[in-house]
């Protein structure tokens, strides 16, 4: 089965669970179209048809356009406009119709299958991207001053390609202005008034127009040139209030070598829509060894993974969390891709947006709350009326009695953040959590596997046949550590579904697979995920639940590592 945006709810989220496993897969037709095996009376969509043939796709030559990478399942791109001077990070990002609004015929020359899980700059190289590019050296070229009219737009705003033709010139693009996002961000005095720090907390601030983009890297990080330095600007074209609440913990958290230092500069922005003096970002220090995650990829497929490396990164991550927890701030970001390496190798803990991770890093305990949240919040007729409210009932227990910020677009200074699942825990709960996640960690550290699982909606560079909890070369004392970290009430049943390509397949099975194999295969093992979910609930508030006290502490993980390291083990 192919994996698309048309399937994701009937495979991958909890809803998925109340899907009758007879539904048919329509997308089993596009999957013929583009890997031709469409009948030959199929010419309407045939790419030997001459109307179906996209005019060109190579590189053009003197290309004004760039692509650095993609995210929202290939319909956002980060396209740069390379002939413009000292570029200023606007962040404006081209959208393209969803995978069903584009032309089947043109479903395999512009590569839209690997465009849905492919992020990074690899996405340069598909069709779609080149596509892309073309499109926009025409359409740029027959502006008049383009450089004013791009400088002029909004922070944020969106180039849509309303449509996708064989012939470029009949593309229409449409520049959305992005004055509804400029009624989000608040300007600098508004953070000081629901702060209240002392003036000497706050950075100096500049001005957008002195932040020129050298690469974008993330959807949030832009590799950017300010005041003669490469550095990073931190920012959100949507849902600023993470970048806000980010600010907030890294101008109040004590310095740690471990820990990203505290923003150097606030980026403002005049708004057009107001004329307010917005902050649209922060300048943070760049790590050009990149992350953890990747370099442990890189040396272990190099063999130049070595143990005394892998102890020290281990210890410093913990302590890490330590100092995170005795300034009282809720991490519940970790994962080895929100860990940079400095100069010195010495890892550097990032990203205190306080979002959360895929549930297969978080504590069962944590996915089992997202479950709950996801299940009653769902708004599609899949889930009836009746079973949506005996979810928001149990999602009435899953708070018990902790207080939850309002669910607003707008920045409202909540003590911790907005990750909903986290909000529900205890303070003990929340280290418990932690614990499991840095389990996680090190198991990725020992095993040098950048991923606790091969993603599903995401490809990265390097991947590794090994996912958790297989051991290939942990030593025995580090391995009992990660056992207890990663201690779990249930057995760990990973999900039935693995990602080839862009196919889904049935993960460790040579029977032949059909849509309806794989759909019985997904909703059984939802439905099995949400009644050990709606299990845990009922346990947490009878007070049954074991894994706050079977976890050890981040102090105890910390001596166990050190204790490993001192006896000569390295």
């Amino acid at each position: 089965m192919e994996l698309n945006s048309d399937n994701i709810a009937t495979l991958l989220y909890p809803v998925a669970a109340f899907y009758s496993p007879s539904i048919a897969d329509s997308s089993e037709i596009s999957h013929k179209a583009r890997s031709g095996q469409l009948e030959p009376t199929d010419w309407n969509v045939s790419t030997l048809n001459p109307k179906n043939c996209i005019d060109s796709l190579s590189e053009p030559a003197n290309a004004k356009w760039r692509i650095d990478g993609s995210a929202d399942m290939g319909t956002q791109y980060y396209t740069v406009p390379i002939f413009l001077p000292d570029l200023v990070a606007l962040r404006i990002d081209t959208f393209i119709p969803e995978r069903k609004h584009v032309p089947v015929s043109f479903h395999s020359a512009l590569e839209i299958g690997p465009a849905f899980y492919t992020r990074d700059d690899r996405v340069a190289r598909l069709g779609i991207a080149r596509y892309i590019v073309r499109v926009l050296d025409y359409w740029s070229r027959n502006i008049p001053d383009f450089e004013a009219f791009y400088n002029d737009l909004p922070f944020g705003s969106r180039i849509v390609l309303q449509n996708i033709e064989t012939d470029i010139r009949l593309v229409r693009i449409q520049v959305l202005r992005t004055h509804f996002l400029e009624r989000q961000p608040l300007s600098i005095g508004s953070l000081q008034a629901m702060w209240r720090l002392p003036s000497e907390s706050w950075p100096e601030t500049t001005n957008i127009s002195n932040v020129t983009l050298v690469q974008q890297l993330h959807d949030s990080v832009s590799l950017v040139r300010h005041a003669d330095q490469i550095c990073i600007m931190k920012s959100l074209t949507s849902s600023p209030k993470y970048l806000y609440h980010e600010l907030k913990v890294l101008l109040t958290m004590d310095a740690h070598p471990n820990v990203i230092s505290r923003p150097s500069q606030l980026v403002v922005k005049r708004c057009k829509f107001g004329g307010k003096l917005a902050v649209v970002g922060f300048i943070l220090d760049y790590y050009p060894a990149g992350t953890l995650r990747d370099n442990l990829s890189f040396r272990r497929t190099s063999q130049s993974l070595k143990l005394q490396d892998q102890m020290k990164w281990s210890i410093q991550v913990t302590e890490a969390m330590i100092h995170v927890q005795k300034n009282e701030i809720m991490y519940c970001d970790l994962r080895l891709d929100n860990m940079d390496l400095d100069n010195d190798e010495n890892v550097i803990l990032v990203d205190f947006e306080a979002r959360g991770v895929g549930t297969f890093i978080s504590a069962p305990e944590i996915t089992y709350l997202e479950y709950i949240h996801s299940l009653a919040n769902e708004t599609t007729e899949t889930l009836g009326e009746e079973d949506r409210e005996r979810y928001k009932k149990l999602l009435k227990k899953s708070v018990d009695g902790q207080t939850r910020p309002k669910s607003t677009e707008m920045y409202n200074n909540p003590r911790h953040g907005y990750c909903a699942s986290w909000l529900c825990l205890s303070e003990e709960e929340r280290e418990a959590a932690q614990v499991y996640m840095l389990g996680k960690v090190l198991w990725g550290i020992f095993e040098g596997v950048g991923s606790p699982e091969k993603g599903l909606l995401v490809s990265h560079l390097r991947e590794d046949v090994l996912e958790y909890p297989g051991w290939r070369r942990t030593p025995e004392i580090i391995r009992e550590l990660i056992k207890s970290c990663c201690f779990s009430e249930r057995r760990c049943e990973r999900f039935p579904l693995v990602r080839e390509g862009q196919v889904l397949r049935l993960r460790d099975t040579d029977v032949t697979e059909t849509v309806d194999k794989i759909q019985v295969a997904t909703v059984k093992w939802w439905r099995n995920e949400l009644r050990n979910a709606e299990d845990f609930i009922e346990k947490r508030r009878s007070g049954g639940s074991k894994a706050r006290a079977s976890r050890p502490k981040l102090e105890d993980v910390l001596v166990q590592l050190k204790s490993f390291m001192s006896f000569g083990s390295v």
